[in-house]
């Protein structure tokens, strides 16, 4: 070594010499008097050294690189200690980083896990809250959907008890009306009893007299006449029939026939005049055979009632047709309902006799 920062290492060798090498050193007195001896350099491993001789530090780094201009060798030794402690330093610096971004993360982690369970909890316990609204509203809807089929089944009761009323008194309303018309029905079938004895007994006498043909005309008559009592009482006992027939196809003409058959004795006693205006042939509705003749049954009888002591009393039943709607309108000549009677009319158990 020439030129070094330590003063006793000049004249030093970083190793051994050949005997040759020495020789020509001192040939050259480069070196003057030094011994050239090598320092105690151990290589621990590459770019490290130790220094044997006691001259602190014991550790360097070295570093070479050669000039060969001059054919030298230039070599670099740094004391290691203050390296080692930088890197120690930094290392643990960077550990400490490490355990603090360690720390940092598992803070975050932590934190996370605990607003995690925080949610959970407050997601169970709005659930749990949830459930117990949803089980009380069910309760409240159970509750509910209890009253409201009491509610129905009441209805359903109290519905059938109107309806059963309205029949009974729809059967009671039949059964005044077979008692008002009782008479003319009465006069009406012993009309055709009387002509069926008359013509019985003609029969016979015809029989006695061998006259088969004036005897067979007797007793079709006979069978006409038995014709029209059975039509009568088929109509009464349709008439005072409890049960409903329900909505089917009837016959206008057919209905008014058979209010007719009913109240016809009267309207021929009182002397009435019946004017009557058919609809089109084969014209039926959608009703109930038996209502539908009651409600004609109680317009007549309202017109013959009306009619009581009128001077040339006439009524007027005519049938009509319009826009798929049929009217049925019986009319009559007598003083008309009071305004008092009208402006009520369709009250329930309106009427004005006395």
């Amino acid at each position: 070594m020439l030129i070094t920062t330590v003063s006793n290492w000049r004249f030093h060798t970083t190793g051994a010499l050949r005997p040759d090498r020495r020789q020509r050193l001192a040939v050259d007195q480069a070196a003057g008097r030094a011994d050239l001896s090598a320092l105690p350099f151990e290589a621990l491993q590459p770019g490290l050294i130790r220094l044997s001789r006691d001259v602190p530090p014991d550790l360097y780094a070295r570093a070479s690189a050669p000039i060969p201009e001059i054919g030298w060798q230039l070599h670099l030794l740094s004391p290691a200690g203050t390296g080692m402690a930088r890197a120690i330093m930094a290392a643990r610096v960077l550990a400490l980083l490490s355990v603090a971004l360690l720390a940092g993360v598992t803070g975050v982690l932590l934190r996370r896990r605990q607003r995690a369970r925080t949610r959970a909890a407050e997601d169970e316990a709005a659930r749990v809250d949830l459930e117990r609204q949803v089980d009380a509203r069910t309760a409240e809807l159970r509750q509910a959907n209890d009253r409201l089929s009491l509610e129905i089944d009441e209805r359903r009761r109290l519905e059938k008890g109107r309806q059963d009323l309205q029949d009974e008194l729809i059967q009671a309303n039949k059964l005044a009306t077979l008692g008002q018309i009782a008479a003319g029905v009465a006069h009406e079938i012993n009309q055709p009893l009387a002509a069926i004895r008359t013509h019985a007994d003609t029969a016979s006498v015809y029989l006695d007299r061998q006259d088969a043909g004036a005897a067979a005309r007797s007793l079709t008559r006979i069978g006409e006449l038995t014709q029209r009592v059975g039509a009568i009482t088929d109509e009464l006992r349709a008439f005072s029939r409890k049960t409903r027939s329900g909505t089917v196809a009837v016959g206008v003409d057919a209905a008014i026939d058979g209010a007719l058959l009913l109240v016809g004795a009267r309207l021929r006693e009182q002397g009435i005049t019946l004017k009557r205006t058919r609809g089109p042939e084969g014209l039926e509705v959608l009703a109930e055979r038996n209502r539908l003749e009651q409600v004609v049954l109680n317009l007549l009888q309202n017109a013959i009632e009306a009619l009581d002591g009128v001077s040339a009393p006439v009524v007027d039943i005519s049938v009509t047709v319009r826009g798929g709607k049929v009217t049925v309108r019986v009319a009559d000549t007598g003083p008309g309902v009071s305004a008092e009677v009208l402006d009520r009319l369709f009250t329930p158990f309106t009427t004005d006799k006395r």
